[in-house]
């Protein structure tokens, strides 16, 4: 298995810098710290739902401690001359508990690292780490009247299956080589309005997803009334 706990590699951007892949690992709490506080307050708000100032050392044991399996994330670092290496960014998959063929996965990049394409390499090495992991397919939720989504969902008809449910619109994507075009883009296209807020990626930790363990449930409730 390529992306297994210990996978690692170098990549060099468009501009000439080169950028660290790796699986994360337990001791990067104090790394995801710095790169959290590095996040704006709008990436915060478009990320987490809310204004979110800090993540709880419970948060920080759930995100950086992986079973490598269910949950995988990949962190991408970047190490000025004679400095200690900073996290720039980081995709992460969770399998979903009661369907074992869907996982959720999320991507982040700190703001100043944004629009070098980081995103989109985090992206197809997360998609490999979940086609490696028997994942079939990513699941998203958005509302039924987001003119985004059904943008999204006209373009990539074909690949998209489509659940209408309590008032929300369920999208499952299927997973197909990482080098597919259109698997990519629709992939791509879901992760970024995620990141905008305009659709909820709930990734699964066990039994409770990410939105409840960062405390965010009710307080999406109440945005939503």
């Amino acid at each position: 298995m390529k992306y297994a706990p210990g996978y690692q590699e170098m990549i060099t951007l468009t501009d000439g810098r080169e950028v660290l892949l790796r699986a994360i690992q337990a001791n990067d709490k104090a790394a995801l710290v710095k790169a959290f506080s590095r996040l704006s307050h709008e990436s915060r708000r478009r990320r987490f739902f809310t204004s979110k100032k800090e993540l709880t050392e419970q948060e920080l044991k759930s995100l950086t401690e992986c079973d490598g399996i269910n949950h995988y994330a990949i962190v991408a670092g970047f190490q000025p001359k004679d400095e200690p290496i900073e996290g720039v960014g980081v995709a992460r998959l969770v399998r979903d508990a009661k369907q074992s063929s869907i996982a959720e996965m999320a991507i982040v990049v700190v703001d100043q690292w944004q629009g070098y394409g980081i995103g989109t390499l985090l992206l197809k090495r997360i998609i490999e780490a979940a086609a490696e992991r028997g994942i079939e397919h990513v699941r998203a939720i958005a509302l039924p009247d987001n003119e985004q989504i059904q943008h999204l969902i006209a373009h990539f008809s074909e690949d998209v299956e489509i659940v209408h449910e309590k008032g929300m619109v369920q999208m499952t994507f299927p997973i197909k080589a990482a080098d597919d075009e259109s698997s990519l883009g629709a992939l791509f296209s879901v992760l970024k309005l995620a990141a905008l807020g305009t659709v909820l990626v709930p990734l699964w930790l066990g039994n409770k997803s990410l939105r409840h363990l960062l405390g965010l449930d009710k307080e999406q409730e109440s945005d939503v009334d």
